[in-house]
């Protein structure tokens, strides 16, 4: 693996736009394992919502599923195995996602528990101004929105605790992740040149989560639609991640990425010209 760090690219807002469509294209391409995967999320996420109606805290909802977000990154390995799949040329099946996630190296699974550990200190901070704030058991739909006072400003409350953690999961993660897998460079250097990516392109970079952030997170009040906007903003992520980290030369890109239906070297070209 290499232990240099890899030089962002300074990106611009404009570059989400060709990302989102080079992520539905993508995921075309990669087709049912994605939205199967997608799909057990969109499980999790149900059974989160329903558990939280049985046990009369529905107020929580909106929290613990934004907290839910940040065990996001969990699943590329498993994504990135699929569109590894495509752009080989061969028709992603089930087992490239297995495999995706088998040949994760142990940097991946530490950054995936300290994502899953960040999120445990969400919900557990969420539950514990639930009993402050609220301190009674709710049912319903409606009690998940904040149309009261009191659910209103635990939503706030807990929202403003969880916007910390969230940074610092999508600052580390966003590019950290995607390096790693790619094995362009150890957990150090991951983590420091998603950092140094974030900063140089900042604009770009809140705008990037703040949609994703916005969108999935009604997905997973919506679960069925999480099955098609997790993977879409996976395989979109991939692509914003090869604009400001294209591969070169001295890289080893994913197997088939020359293919030109999903290729995303591509970008690293232009760029080069551009500059």
């Amino acid at each position: 693996m290499n232990i240099a760090r890899p030089l962002p690219r300074r990106v611009s807002p404009a570059e989400i736009g060709p990302s989102l469509r080079e992520g539905w294209k993508t995921l075309r391409a990669v087709g049912t394992p994605a939205y199967l995967l997608g799909g057990l999320f969109a499980f999790i996420g149900t059974l989160l919502i329903w558990g939280l109606q049985v046990a009369g805290l529905a107020p929580m909802t909106l929290p613990v599923v934004g907290g839910f977000l940040l065990v996001g990154p969990v699943s590329a390995a498993g994504f990135f195995g699929l569109s590894q799949a495509a752009r080989g040329g061969s028709r992603p099946r089930l087992r490239d996602l297995l495999q995706g996630f088998r040949s994760a190296s142990r940097e991946v699974w530490v950054m995936a528990l300290l994502c899953v550990f960040l999120f445990l200190i969400w919900i557990t901070d969420a539950g514990t101004l639930y009993s402050f704030m609220i301190g009674e058991r709710s049912h319903g739909l409606l009690a998940i929105l904040p149309l009261t006072e009191r659910t209103l400003h635990y939503v706030l409350g807990s929202g403003l605790m969880g916007a910390g953690l969230a940074a610092i999961v999508f600052v580390v993660t966003v590019h950290g992740v995607p390096l790693l897998i790619a094995r362009r460079t150890a957990l150090v250097g991951a983590v420091g040149s998603s950092v140094r990516a974030v900063f140089s392109g900042f604009v770009a970079h809140v705008l990037w989560g703040a949609l994703m952030a916005a969108v999935v997170m009604v997905s997973i009040i919506v679960p069925p639609l999480l099955a098609l906007v997790l993977p879409l903003f996976v395989y979109a992520g991939e692509a914003f991640h090869h604009r400001v980290f294209p591969v070169d030369e001295n890289d080893q890109p994913p197997r088939g990425a020359e293919k030109v239906s999903l290729r995303t070297g591509d970008h690293g070209r232009e760029d080069e010209t551009e500059d």
